[in-house]
C-alpha cells in the first residue's frame, strides 16, 4: 500500500507471501555466508517488492517503509533501485518505521530541519529592525 501526501492511497499485490519470504530467506542466508551472489539475491528481492512500485515512486525523493512479517528481515540498503543500477539508498532517502508514532517523529524531524533556518532568519530580521529602530531618534 502506498500513501501519498494528498491523501490518495494505492495498493499493490506483490504476489505470493511464500515466494517473497523464500527469496528473503535466501538473500539473508547468502549475506550471512558471504557468498558471491548475495547482492544478486537482494536484487531479486528488490524485483519482487520494490520494482512493482516503480511507476508510483518514480518522481519521489523519499520512501518511508513500514514493513511487516518477513519484510522486517529485509536489508533495504542492499536492495536495488527500480530506477537505475544503483542501490535503493542511492536513488531515494529511505526511512523505515515500525509504527505510526515513528512517522510522527519523522515528520517532526523534517519540520524542525525546514522550520529552524526559517525561524532563525525571522529572528535575525526582527533583531535588525529593533536595532535600527533603537538607533533612530
Amino acid at each position: 500500500m502506498i500513501l501519498f501526501p494528498d491523501g490518495n492511497i494505492s495498493s499493490f499485490d506483490l504476489g505470493s507471501a511464500e515466494v517473497i519470504e523464500s527469496m528473503i530467506d535466501a538473500a539473508t542466508k547468502a549475506t550471512k555466508l558471504k557468498t558471491n551472489n548475495a547482492l544478486q539475491k537482494w536484487r531479486e528481492v528488490s524485483d519482487l517488492i520494490i520494482k512493482p512500485l516503480t511507476e508510483e515512486i518514480n518522481q519521489k525523493d523519499r520512501l518511508i517503509i513500514s514493513p511487516d512479517s518477513a519484510l522486517n528481515k529485509v536489508a533495504y540498503s542492499a536492495l536495488g533501485s527500480p530506477l537505475s543500477e544503483n542501490l535503493l539508498n542511492d536513488d531515494f532517502q529511505v526511512n523505515l518505521i515500525t509504527a505510526g508514532r515513528d512517522l510522527l517523529i519523522l515528520i517532526k524531524q523534517i519540520l524542525i530541519k525546514v522550520l529552524c533556518p526559517l525561524l532563525l532568519q525571522i529572528l535575525i530580521l526582527e533583531n535588525q529592525s529593533q536595532i535600527s529602530g533603537d538607533i533612530k531618534i
